[in-house]
C-alpha cells in the first residue's frame, strides 16, 4: 500500500511540475543595432543644444561626487 502510494505521488508531482515549464523565445540581437521603434529623441541628441543641456544637467547632478 506505501509503495502504490509513494509511486502515485511521484507520478502526481511529476505531472504538475511540468505545468510549470514555459518555453521563452528569445529575440536575435546585433550589438549596436537598434531594432526598436523609430526614435525621436535620436535626432534631437544630434543637436548641439540638446547636448549643452545633457551636460548642464549631468554637472547639477555631479558636482557633489
Amino acid at each position: 500500500m506505501l509503495r502504490v502510494f509513494s509511486i502515485m505521488i511521484m507520478l502526481l508531482s511529476s505531472v504538475l511540475l511540468t505545468a510549470c515549464y514555459d518555453d521563452v523565445v528569445t529575440g536575435m540581437h546585433a550589438p549596436g543595432v537598434y531594432k526598436g521603434p523609430i526614435d525621436p529623441l535620436l535626432s534631437a541628441s544630434k543637436s548641439s543644444a540638446h547636448k549643452e543641456r545633457l551636460r548642464e544637467r549631468f554637472d547639477m547632478v555631479q558636482t557633489d561626487r
